[in-house]
């Protein structure tokens, strides 16, 4: 009889908002999002994307040399109203991770790599009461071909009970830390996972 016992792995439950444009980011938007009382962490690297998982709607990439990770979208709130300027499509993926392999080096004409400069502020759950749980705001220059665009997200950390509370606060500490500037708003118009841009670029 065939054993169809699939191996142990781990796997999380985040709450995200992601908006994409078009172009390098403008220097004031830089400029506003740095400007944070909080700690800033800068990463740069490159993430290999699977166009033809995309286009179902999931997440297969190989971040760096690190990790092969997936993520799976388990719920799409549509369009909510986060604060001031913020409206986007908020979703829970369900996401897990393996380290590489020595063999998982083969990446044929179906993955898209992406060059990506990160930004990336912390605000931890009050209600965790420690560092283990909260939400983080990313900003990153994405390099894709001959194409350059910028991405603003939210996404959750810790505990996925954690995350809906971890959300909410995340985003208001966000913005009252650094309010966005007149004339600058983020909408749903804008606003998809990875796995959809992905998708939409390469279609």
């Amino acid at each position: 009889m065939t054993d169809l016992t699939l191996p142990p792995f781990d796997a999380i439950v985040t709450r995200e908002v992601r908006w994409f444009r078009s172009g390098p980011i403008p220097t004031p938007i830089l400029d506003w999002f740095t400007s944070a009382t909080v700690d800033i962490d800068s990463e740069e690297r490159t993430d290999w994307y699977d166009a033809d998982f995309a286009h179902d709607g999931v997440g297969v990439k190989r971040r760096g040399t690190s990790t092969v990770d997936a993520k799976f979208c388990v719920m799409e709130c549509g369009a909510v109203d986060l604060a001031s300027g913020l409206t986007g499509r908020v979703e829970d993926w369900l996401k897990t991770s393996a380290p590489v392999g020595e063999s998982s080096d083969d990446r044929g004409h179906h993955h898209l790599e992406i060059g990506k400069s990160i930004v990336t502020r912390r605000y931890p759950d009050p209600q965790a009461g420690d560092q283990s749980a909260g939400c983080e705001a990313e900003l990153v220059t994405i390099t894709v071909r001959d194409q350059v665009a910028w991405s603003l997200c939210f996404e959750t950390f810790g505990r996925p009970e954690d995350r809906f509370e971890a959300f909410d606060s995340g985003i208001q500490s966000f913005v009252s830390d650094t309010p966005l500037p007149d004339g600058l708003a983020f909408t749903a118009d804008d606003s998809r996972g990875y796995p959809e841009w992905i998708s939409r670029l390469v279609r």
